[in-house]
């Protein structure tokens, strides 16, 4: 096999040279036998033919010269060729630089340079820390099974990326929920009572938001209860009964998109045996009398969902929540109603927004 390689000699005569310039180029042949045995030679010398008187001695000389310069090239070539390694390959591009592995990440051959992992970027969503606290002291075993109730309505919600971590002990203890700034509002819902009962209507006025009672989620079921409703732009207030079916009697609850009767999305409710029971009673008793007598309030930790009449008595133990929902807000309130009332009544202390980093 033969390897005919072209190589310029120092510029300074050295054995290395100092730029890549290309030069007056000299030609080194490498020729390896079947043996093995590699034999050099320079320029081939020049023939001798026979006519010709040569000293003999001389001719020895000149070859030896020859053997040494053919030395000499094979060594500056080995020499030029690293310093070409840096400086360029035959087609004047840069060489391959080589990882610790011995990947190429820029190459002279083919292929672009391999990018790295790319740094997170501002555009990285922001974050939401919304800190609750107990409104009465509680053990850590209670604020723990809060805290699970919390976490399985992040999951029933859809809330991706929401973490909840319980901090401190006794009156400093608090529970924290983090997660996307785009999702602050779902998360701050978590940390709801999410105590639904169903309300007899007494009577009902239109007032305006300053004249509304704050929502009392500690309201008692025994007694009568007065509570708002933000309505077309409004709000309206009701006078109610005691409660009529109690959100314990609520089984299951699922969002809806209810495209056949244009409602938009609703919260589909399942009642338990019991519930089916009272729920048929009371509204087979609301449905004869007059309105506002007739209606019923869906009251969520004090506040009213919607307030719809009755016409007939609702047997088969479900119902539907309608109201101005959005798909991620009936998702929410499917989730609290699900998992029932939070066994600890927090209160909202904090609201941190972390800017992407």
């Amino acid at each position: 096999m033969e390897d005919d390689t072209a190589v310029s000699p120092p510029a300074d005569g050295g054995d290395t040279p100092t730029a890549c310039v290309p030069t007056e180029k000299v030609t080194t042949r490498v020729t390896v036998t079947a043996t093995g045995t590699r034999e050099f030679s320079a320029a081939p010398p020049t023939p001798v033919a026979r006519a010709d008187l040569v000293d003999a001695s001389a001719l020895g000389d000149r070859m030896a010269m020859e053997r040494r310069g053919a030395w000499r090239a094979l060594v500056v070539a080995g020499a030029l060729v690293m310093v070409l390694g840096g400086c360029g390959g035959p087609d004047g591009r840069a060489s391959a630089a080589r990882s610790p592995s011995g990947d190429a990440e820029t190459g002279a051959r083919g292929g672009a340079p391999r990018s790295p992992t790319p740094a997170p970027t501002s555009s990285a969503q922001a974050k939401v820390f919304s800190t609750f606290r107990p409104v009465e002291p509680r053990d850590a075993r209670a604020l723990e099974e809060t805290a699970e109730l919390m976490r399985q309505r992040a999951v029933d919600a859809g809330l991706t990326g929401a973490d909840v971590q319980v901090a401190g002990e006794g009156s400093a203890a608090t529970i924290t929920v983090s997660g996307p700034w785009s999702r602050q509002e779902g998360l701050r819902t978590l940390g709801r009572t999410a105590q639904l009962d169903f309300w007899p209507v007494r009577a009902t006025a239109a007032l305006g938001e300053s004249a509304c009672p704050r929502p009392d989620a500690t309201a008692s079921p025994d007694e009568p209860l007065t509570a708002c409703e933000k309505k077309d732009g409004g709000h309206a207030t009701y006078s109610l009964d005691t409660v009529a079916v109690p959100g314990t009697d609520v089984a299951d609850a699922e969002a809806v998109n209810d495209e056949q009767t244009r409602h938009g999305w609703l919260v589909r409710l399942r009642f338990t045996a019991a519930g089916a029971e009272r729920f048929a009673a009371v509204t087979g008793r609301l449905a004869q009398q007059q309105s506002p007598a007739n209606q019923f309030a869906i009251v969520l930790d004090g506040t009213v969902l919607s307030a719809p009449s009755v016409s007939q008595a609702i047997t088969g133990g479900k119902a539907e929540i309608y109201g101005s929902f959005t798909e991620a807000s009936a998702r929410e309130l499917a989730a609290q109603l699900r998992t029932g009332a939070l066994p600890v009544r927090l209160t909202e202390q904090s609201v941190t927004r972390l800017p992407p980093g």
